[in-house]
């Protein structure tokens, strides 16, 4: 199990999550899950590091993924980039887009994804393809 607070600035309604995983660090998964035919899997964070296995392997499904990678992602940056290649959509709040762009000197729309969400707070999100940017 794992424990969860949320600190949130009022005014603007932006916050900060500080999360102790828990069990996420011995999260394996099964054989059932990747037979089960789903059209998509939603990948959060993981903690466990076996992380990149994970995503690989959901990657050979013939399902799409949706990814909202997290800092233990994000500070194996060279293991997350050629697996954006074979996400459909990627989801990232502004500061993590920031971080990704500066490790890979590469804009938000050039970092592999079909799609990458930026969230902004109350700012809302852009949508970028590689064609198009969305606001």
């Amino acid at each position: 199990t794992g424990l969860s607070f949320l600190i949130i600035e009022t005014k603007t309604n932006e916050h900060v999550a500080l999360v102790d995983y828990g069990a996420n660090q011995h999260f394996v998964l099964s054989r059932a899950v990747l037979t089960a035919a789903p059209q998509w899997f939603y990948v959060s964070a993981l903690s466990t590091p076996t992380w990149p296995s994970i995503v690989r392997k959901l990657t050979k499904t013939k399902a799409k993924l949706a990814w909202n990678p997290g800092s233990f992602q994000l500070a194996g940056y060279k293991q997350l980039v050629p697996l954006l290649k074979k996400t459909a959509v990627l989801i990232l709040n502004k500061d993590e887009a920031t971080e990704l762009a500066g490790r890979t000197k590469l804009a938000p729309a050039k970092f592999g994804a079909e799609i990458v969400v930026v969230t902004d707070g109350q700012r809302g999100a852009i949508a970028y393809t590689q064609q198009r940017t969305y606001r």
